[in-house]
């Protein structure tokens, strides 16, 4: 069959039509799961926080490195699709306390085997079960503050965290700070629920 010139562009424009609806289709499937998993409630409430909690820190300057800048570590176990959506979201306010940021996605197994590592604040974006102990004593090690949004951390010995009642308040292991020597600002500590294991 002899196709004409005119029949050639149909066949053209209907397969880059159909080429579009694909990229189209998989383009929003991929929007929905980055939606799905950083829109967590508790995570979206923690990445808001953690600014002012870094903010709180009275030693802030002890962690700059050598270009004036604070490095935050991502913390994840297995989805390091989540940890770049959210390094990538976050990335774009990188100023705390006129000090510029850097945020750094890694697993705990790559973090636990960091030398020389300063820094100013660790946050949890997945729950890490088991490896929670664990990632715990290693705060306290580097003295670096531990964040999680995860219910029940705070109480597990995570340095810092969140409650939600009738309204979000910062949560705080006064251990866990003892340990890493971190000092917060009163104002914060004012606020903030205090956690102590008896």
């Amino acid at each position: 069959m002899n196709l004409t010139g005119i029949d050639l562009f149909k066949a053209l424009i209907s397969c880059v039509r159909y080429l579009a609806v694909v990229i189209l289709f998989s383009l929003l499937s991929l929007q929905t799961t980055y939606a799905q998993k950083g829109l967590q409630p508790r995570l979206e409430i923690g990445l808001s926080l953690l600014p002012a909690v870094i903010a709180a820190n009275k030693n802030l300057n002890h962690y700059l490195s050598n270009n004036d800048t604070l490095s935050v570590y991502l913390v994840y176990q297995r989805d390091i699709q989540l940890a770049t959506a959210i390094k990538s979201r976050i990335s774009k306010s990188v100023i705390i306390q006129k000090q510029n940021v850097k945020y750094q996605a890694i697993s705990q197994s790559n973090l636990l085997v960091e030398e020389n590592l300063n820094a100013a604040a660790i946050f949890i974006i997945e729950p890490a079960g088991s490896n929670l102990k664990e990632l715990i004593g290693f705060s306290h090690d580097i003295k670096s503050l531990l964040f999680s949004p995860f219910k029940g951390d705070v109480e597990q010995g995570v340095a810092t965290g969140f409650q939600v009642t009738d309204r979000v308040l910062p949560m705080v292991n006064i251990q866990s700070l003892e340990k890493t020597k971190i000092k917060l600002k009163a104002f914060f500590l004012r606020i903030a629920v205090k956690y102590e294991k008896e």
